[in-house]
């Protein structure tokens, strides 16, 4: 398969490029910057902002697939995931797998009722600056309104920890004290390319 990775510099970027390539896939890694990309033979490798339209358009052009690891950091604006998810539903064919990760904090009608603690947390998450629990919400609603067979995995606390390859999707309840490993979650996104049971759905993640 052919496969689109953006925000593939960064933690959880590298574990996707790195897995995707393992798994025999062509893989085109689109960052800001190269230099903590994964050297890996036949990694093809396009530098670009995927605030950019024309850049993830021109990207996008011959792959199967998109996954995108797109975060926020103090130095980027707010709406990345939202301006390349915008610029994935003009360019890519009807039916075509979209894989997006983002925070669990991000609501699904299919979620259970929240706990006070949470509500409070969900509160907070809201305030964090640069507008980031904005930016995921807005690109998950824009995928409900598309034609495309995404997917969007709902992640707590993600850290550099080894992969344990024992994780579930669902709809559950996480917490600030949730955590996992950013190998599991690649794994996990990888995965949906291949199975169709959480399409056009917003599944969380959770260590098992």
């Amino acid at each position: 398969m052919k496969i689109l990775i953006l925000g593939a510099a960064g933690r959880t970027g590298r574990e996707l490029v790195t897995q995707a390539m393992a798994g025999g896939n062509e893989v085109t890694a689109f960052a800001r910057a190269t230099e903590h990309l994964p050297t890996l033979e036949g990694l093809r490798v396009i530098v670009g902002d995927a605030e950019n339209p024309d850049q993830v358009a021109a990207a996008a052009q011959g792959n199967d697939a998109v996954v995108s690891a797109l975060g926020h950091t103090s130095t980027m604006r707010s709406a990345a995931q939202t301006v390349a998810i915008q610029t994935l539903i003009k360019t890519l064919p009807a039916g075509t797998k979209v894989i997006s990760l983002t925070g669990f904090g991000v609501p699904d009608a299919k979620d259970p009722a929240i706990p006070l603690l949470g509500k409070i947390m969900n509160g907070v998450i809201k305030l964090v600056p640069g507008d980031m629990f904005n930016d995921g919400r807005r690109h998950v609603e824009l995928l409900r309104a598309s034609k495309l067979a995404y997917t969007v995995v709902r992640a707590p606390r993600l850290t550099t920890a080894a992969g344990t390859g024992h994780y579930e999707l669902g709809y559950f309840s996480l917490s600030a004290t949730d955590a996992i490993a950013r190998a599991d979650v690649a794994a996990a996104m990888l995965g949906c390319l291949s199975n169709n049971t959480w399409d056009r759905q917003t599944p969380m993640i959770r260590a098992q």
